[in-house]
């Protein structure tokens, strides 16, 4: 009878120490499925990163093309602009001339029409 007592006890010891095994790993198994967690997380940043990075090079690209258009359309302006100067600039002669409008689709400011005198510009 000693001998079952024996095995028995030796049974529920190592019962025992298997259960308390399974609670020693329980701990490191979510330690190790956050650490799984982490790789994701990282993964994904890791993708957002470069997805950024790239955008960011398209976009410093099409600025470069615009500020390119833009000195292109300075230079054209700078060209352009004394002979649009000339186009505002008319000569008018000294002397009366009739401003404003006559007819009903003129501006209220330049109705009604009436008559200025200029005088000579030196």
């Amino acid at each position: 009878m000693d001998e079952w007592i024996f095995w028995i006890l030796t049974c529920g010891f190592s019962l025992y120490f298997v259960v308390l095994l399974l609670e020693f790993n329980r701990p490191s198994q979510k330690l190790m499925e956050q650490i799984d967690n982490q790789e994701v997380r990282r993964q994904d940043m890791q993708r957002r990163l470069s997805h950024a990075q790239e955008q960011t090079e398209e976009m410093k690209g099409r600025l470069a093309k615009l500020e390119h258009d833009m000195d292109d359309l300075e230079a054209k302006r700078k060209d352009i602009l004394p002979e649009a100067n000339k186009r505002l600039m008319v000569h008018i002669p000294a002397g009366p001339f009739t401003v404003g409008g006559r007819y009903e689709d003129s501006p209220r400011s330049e109705r009604p029409a009436h008559t200025i005198y200029s005088r000579p510009t030196t």
